[in-house]
């Protein structure tokens, strides 16, 4: 937020610096007349410094304290198998001479052999209650400052302004007219004090050093073990070692301390004229609108850019040439006696160390430019390599996209003759179906003309063979029709049954 400000102020001040040794009358036409004014909100929080000057002057002391990490040696000792026996020792032997129940077995020679023995393993254990203590107490000011530090930059970051703005100048040169309306509510804290700011920089650093210390290998082991449980007891090393006993009392104020840290309250100011300065500022801001209007509705930006690089090259030339014509004017002093040799020698120096200021400066620029253009080769050279690979990638995909569409083609022209010859088929199908049908139909119906001329006494000049073979196929077709007809009554039956039984008939 600070940093934002300072770039927005400095942008401002150079604002204000043309303005003055530009001579135009503009900004004084522009503060004079119309309607101007201010309006806003924010949060102003007032921080109660002591607890963070507590906290900053303790910290040190837990640094110190978790340096000087406390530890014990434990021993760990269990019955392992004679083959899983690393190293053994005398409490393995006093072991075995009390326990004579793990030798089982004898050797030739005579010499006992156990078959498990007791091994003993040296632990170093950093959860003592000291490092605990240490860790109980980062963990609380952590907590402790992790909520004023929330609660604060949330309320530093609301803001919020109005700014009315109404100008219009009628001159020989120009005639400006001017409507300006601006409103914004923000959480930026655009509009917070720099020693409130400053403040909240310190609580930030003292939760970020805290966190440090939490990372540490000790403290890191020091979470793994019990948490202490409050109150704590003051042991010999609590008490009698000074780093110690200030961690002590600033776990003591931290419990103690029953205050936010902080008071807020909600500063508004209403509508108020612009002052001067401001006024000029803003023509600044005004004309500086009407340069960029002007270039984007006319001319192209790159015009401005390398006047603005004429001009730097301009401004140090004319630099050069007043260094030297200090320095000539300078020397003729000295050489007239109006100055001392300790006088021009210090004069000389400040001259030799403002050029070789400004030398770095330009040395500085120099090797910026040579890089700009070292970076703009290569982009060239990129976009140039890249342009190829774009020209290549369209050109494959060209080609893939030919073949891909030849082999949808044929693929297309596949599925249609498949379609053709399924669809032939299935008519084919269809029609010696109907065919089929049509014959059985035929017959059927000649063998009802032949029953109806037998009954009437009416006989056929058909030969035997010709006369069997034709009551053939009207025996076929009979069947069929039987077997069509009895499908169709046996359905018929069948829903009449079901209708019946589910009427309960």
């Amino acid at each position: 937020m600070a940093y934002e400000n300072t770039g927005y102020y400095r942008i401002l001040k150079a604002l204000g610096v043309e303005s003055e040794q530009s001579g135009a009358h503009f900004a004084d036409d522009f503060a004079r007349g119309g309607k101007a004014s201010v309006s806003g909100t924010r949060m102003n929080c007032v921080i109660d410094e002591s607890w963070v000057d507590t906290v900053e002057a303790a910290l040190p002391s837990v640094g110190k304290a978790i340096e000087q990490a406390r530890s014990l040696i434990r021993d760990i000792g269990e019955v392992v198998r004679i083959d899983r026996a690393r190293k053994t020792g005398k409490d393995s032997v006093s072991h075995l001479a009390r326990h004579s129940s793990l030798i089982r077995h004898v050797s030739e020679s005579g010499a006992l052999i156990p078959d498990e023995i007791y091994v003993n393993e040296n632990e170093e254990d950093y959860a003592v209650y000291e490092n605990r203590f240490l860790y109980l107490l980062l963990t609380q000011l952590s907590s402790f400052i992790s909520v004023r530090y929330q609660a604060i930059t949330r309320a530093v970051a609301e803001c919020g302004v109005a700014l009315e703005l109404e100008r219009e100048t009628n001159g020989s040169d120009r005639s400006v007219k001017c409507g300006v309306s601006v409103s914004e509510a923000a959480f930026t804290g655009a509009a917070a004090d720099i020693k409130t700011l400053d403040t909240v920089r310190r609580i930030r650093a003292l939760l970020a050093a805290v966190k440090a210390f939490e990372s540490t290998p000790v403290m890191r082991l020091a979470a793994a073990a019990p948490r202490l449980v409050p109150p704590v007891v003051r042991t010999n090393i609590i008490k009698n070692n000074v780093h110690f006993n200030a961690a002590f009392t600033l776990y003591s104020y931290i419990a103690s301390y029953t205050g936010d840290g902080y008071t807020c309250v909600r500063e508004t100011q209403t509508e108020r004229p612009v002052s001067w300065q401001g006024m000029r500022m803003f023509a600044e801001a005004v004309s500086l609108l009407l340069f960029a209007a002007y270039k984007e509705t006319f001319s192209e930006w790159d015009e401005c850019e390398s006047e603005y690089e004429r001009s730097l090259v301009d401004e140090r030339r004319e630099s050069l040439l007043r260094r030297r014509r200090e320095l000539a004017a300078l020397r003729a002093r000295y050489e007239m006696n109006e100055l001392s040799g300790s006088e021009y020698v210090s004069r000389l120096e400040e001259a030799a160390a403002e050029s070789y200021s400004a030398f770095e400066s330009t040395s500085s620029e120099l090797a910026s430019v040579r890089e700009t253009a070292r970076l703009a080769e290569e982009k060239s050279a990129s976009l140039s390599a890249e342009n190829e690979r774009i020209t290549e990638r369209f050109l494959a995909q060209k080609e893939e996209s030919a073949a891909a569409a030849n082999a949808a083609v044929e693929k297309l022209a596949k599925e249609y003759e498949r379609r053709i010859s399924e669809a032939a088929a299935a008519k084919e199908r269809e029609m010696s179906e109907l065919r089929e049908k049509l014959e059985s139909e035929r017959d059927l119906l000649s063998a009802r003309v032949a029953a109806l001329c037998a009954e009437k006494g009416e006989g056929s000049d058909k030969t035997d063979r010709e006369s069997f073979l034709e009551l053939e196929r009207e025996k076929a077709a009979f069947d069929r029709y039987f077997k069509e007809q009895w499908a169709k009554a046996k359905k018929r039956v069948r829903r009449e049954e079901y209708a019946k039984r589910k009427n309960g008939k």
